[in-house]
C-alpha cells in the first residue's frame, strides 16, 4: 500500500537528529487573558526547523507556515491565565518582571502539530513526536 505524503514526511523526519534545544527565558508578558515567559531559542533551533524543513521538501511536503522569521523563533510560556479580573498587586508584580532575565529552558522533545493560528486545544492535531537524544 502507498505511503501518504504525511506518513512518508513523518518517516524521512525520523532520519533528522533532534538534540536538546535551549530556550533563553526572558521576562514576563501580560496578554488580554494571560502571564507568559518569553522565550527565544538559541541558533540551535533555526538549524533543527531548517533541518525537518529539507527533510519534509524531500519527502514531497510543501509546509505552508509562514513565520514573522527565518532567523529568531520565539515562544511563550503561560503560567497564569486569567479567569477573573486579576488583582492590581500581581499585574504590578508581573511588570516589575518584564525585563528579568528567567534563565534557561532546555526542550527535550518537539512535536509537528497543525493548529490554527492561535493553536487553540480544538484545533491542534498532533502528527509526530521526537524525543532528543
Amino acid at each position: 500500500q502507498p505511503q501518504r505524503p504525511a506518513h512518508r514526511g513523518v518517516e524521512q523526519r525520523r532520519q533528522v537528529t533532534l538534540e536538546r534545544v535551549p530556550f533563553d527565558l526572558d521576562g514576563v508578558a501580560r496578554f488580554p487573558a494571560s502571564l507568559v515567559v518569553r522565550a527565544f531559542a538559541t541558533t540551535m533551533l533555526r538549524e533543527t526547523v531548517r533541518a525537518l524543513t529539507r527533510a519534509f521538501q524531500e519527502a514531497g511536503i510543501v509546509a505552508d507556515k509562514l513565520n514573522a522569521s527565518n532567523d529568531v523563533f520565539t515562544g511563550n510560556i503561560t503560567f497564569c491565565r486569567f479567569t477573573a479580573q486579576p488583582r492590581a498587586e500581581l499585574l504590578e508584580y508581573a511588570a516589575r518582571l518584564g525585563d528579568v532575565s528567567l534563565g534557561q529552558f532546555v526542550a527535550s522533545t518537539l512535536q509537528l502539530v497543525s493548529c490554527d493560528e492561535v493553536c487553540s486545544r480544538e484545533s491542534m492535531r498532533t502528527h509526530a513526536t521526537v524525543h532528543a537524544g
